[in-house]
């Protein structure tokens, strides 16, 4: 990296920010490479805002950045105006990573990431109060809470559109044949949803935050189109077609659909 001598070393802290990039941003400080640290998982729905505008500012396109941030608050603001924390009555929530298999449980959000979002969007998290260090829950409790809505986040990667659906397929298929899944409201109703684990924290997390928030209160959202917003996204700012990716899942349907 110093061979090729850049002006600046710029480290996305949401991607499990370890000891090696600390140890590689102070080898460039030696040699004069100054290090950009973002904070995303801070606050998702303020953090990338705020990381765009610095950008904008190293890199000289502080109108551009400008113009992406509005875009992201009023993304937020279509789900903030409806007050939904504040709501007496919620749906309940789980949500796991999906690097979990039929036997294995794996961690569960709470404070920031995922909890975060739930949260937002006036979800009871069922996690909350009752995970340990490990931060995953226990099967027993899960079972007897039987929440209304399951949420599965994980990666797939790069794939076919039938090797996409044939991941999302093994994935959520071993998580509903755990002992007591099929008793689930969640699952007999196919109340269970998969997204990408790491729109929690990064510039798209307003795309989960309003799936979520219509997936929780349909009648508060009808006139909201996600998907919709997250094209006109990625028209607008991205190099990729938004046509490439795949956002979401839910359990029983097909992702052509």
């Amino acid at each position: 990296m110093i061979a090729l001598k850049p002006d600046l070393f710029i480290v996305n802290t949401s991607s499990r920010f370890s000891e090696k990039p600390l140890e590689a941003a102070k080898k460039l400080e030696e040699v004069g490479i100054p290090t950009l640290m973002l904070s995303m998982p801070k606050d998702p729905f303020s953090a990338p805002q705020e990381a765009t505008k610095l950008l904008g500012k190293v890199f000289n396109k502080e109108e551009r950045a400008e113009e992406i941030s509005d875009f992201l608050d009023k993304q937020f603001a279509l789900v903030s105006k409806k007050n939904l924390p504040d709501k007496a009555e919620k749906p309940t929530v789980y949500q796991e990573k999906g690097s979990g298999s039929k036997d294995e449980y794996d961690s569960t959000g709470i404070q920031d990431g995922w909890g975060s979002i739930i949260q937002y969007v006036g979800g009871d998290n069922i996690a909350v109060g009752h995970v340990g260090e490990t931060s995953k829950i226990d099967p027993e409790y899960l079972i007897t809470t039987d929440p209304n809505y399951i949420f599965v986040t994980g990666h797939l990667g790069y794939l076919t559109p039938a090797e996409a659906q044939e991941s999302m397929d093994n994935t959520v298929g071993q998580y509903i044949q755990r002992t007591g899944w099929d008793k689930l409201s969640a699952v007999q109703n196919k109340d269970v949803y998969t997204f990408f684990h790491d729109h929690a924290r990064n510039y798209f997390t307003f795309y989960p935050t309003q799936k979520i928030a219509k997936i929780l209160y349909p009648e508060e959202f009808q006139d909201l189109d996600p998907d919709a917003n997250l094209k006109e996204f990625y028209e607008k700012f991205m190099l990729l077609d938004y046509e490439d990716g795949v956002w979401f899942y839910k359990l029983g349907e097909s992702l052509d659909e």
